[in-house]
């Protein structure tokens, strides 16, 4: 079929992910009883589908920034490979790896995000009320403590490479 696009078993992988994340997200907000005792089982559970929808709506949306998941993946390849074939011309990878500097570089502001809340959602978990609501901010904890340990990780390795290879593709 022309123009139709097949998504590999990582991109499956990504969105079932996307939708769990969505749901459980969903999951700790209910469980925190910020608003459970407001709704019954069929309304929690159609917001949950819904917000796992919107979780691997938000991936997918993501991926058509770049150019479809195609895109993610071919750019991905040269950052692992720390090389962009010779055959690519310059119309197309430069773009490309500009924006993904662009994308690597600003999460660094997210960092700044994480710095804040992650001491305020301990405060709340050590001032918590109910076991719920301890819940609700263990899991908040857990959240900003994984990205506390992603965006540096991923961006101490993905920046120096992308700059590198702007560098020497620019040079040859």
């Amino acid at each position: 079929m022309a123009g139709r696009r097949s998504i590999d078993t990582a991109g499956v992988v990504q969105l079932v992910g996307a939708g769990v994340l969505g749901a459980a997200a969903w999951a700790i907000v209910f469980a925190g009883g910020l608003f459970g005792p407001h709704f019954g089982v069929l309304p929690a559970v159609v917001i949950g589908i819904v917000a796992a929808g919107t979780g691997i709506l938000a991936l997918w949306w993501s991926w058509e920034q770049w150019g479809g998941r195609d895109v993610v993946v071919m750019v991905n390849r040269w950052i692992r490979e720390r090389a962009v074939p010779q055959a690519v011309p310059e119309e197309v990878w430069m773009p490309l790896l500009l924006k993904r500097e662009r994308s690597v570089s600003k999460s660094w502001a997210m960092l700044m995000l994480v710095a804040v809340e992650l001491p305020l959602a301990i405060l709340n978990a050590v001032d918590a009320g109910s076991p719920a609501e301890r819940f609700l901010w263990v899991a908040t904890i857990v959240l900003w403590g994984c990205l506390a340990f992603w965006i540096p990780y991923s961006n101490l390795r993905r920046l120096p490479v992308i700059r590198r290879l702007i560098r020497a593709r620019r040079a040859a």
